[in-house]
């Protein structure tokens, strides 16, 4: 359990291919720098860092989620398009196995 952007969550490496040569190969665990940190509270990504490596060029990309608090959704913004329907059994996010 770590705490990224001020929020409890759980970090875990993340599966990568190398495609440096051009034939795409997975990166074993213990060198693979790819990383994800979850919140089980708030059902979220709270951070992500990879980095992919295609022809020769490295890419890196970070995602971060910061600065939010769970409210109620303004039902105004929340409006279902037409030809759409509301569903209440939306699956959870999943978060890992720990």
């Amino acid at each position: 359990m770590r705490v990224v952007n001020g929020v409890r969550c759980i970090a875990e490496r993340i599966g990568t291919v190398s495609c440096a040569t051009g034939d795409c190969e997975p990166v074993p665990p213990n060198q693979n720098p790819n990383w994800t940190c979850a919140s089980r509270k708030y059902g979220t990504l709270v951070h992500l860092d990879r980095i992919t490596e295609r022809n020769g060029e490295k890419i890196e990309t970070i995602q971060d989620t910061y600065d939010f608090r769970p409210v109620a959704p303004d039902p105004a913004a929340m409006r279902v398009p037409s030809g759409f329907a509301r569903r209440h059994d939306i699956p959870a996010l999943p978060l890992g196995h720990r």
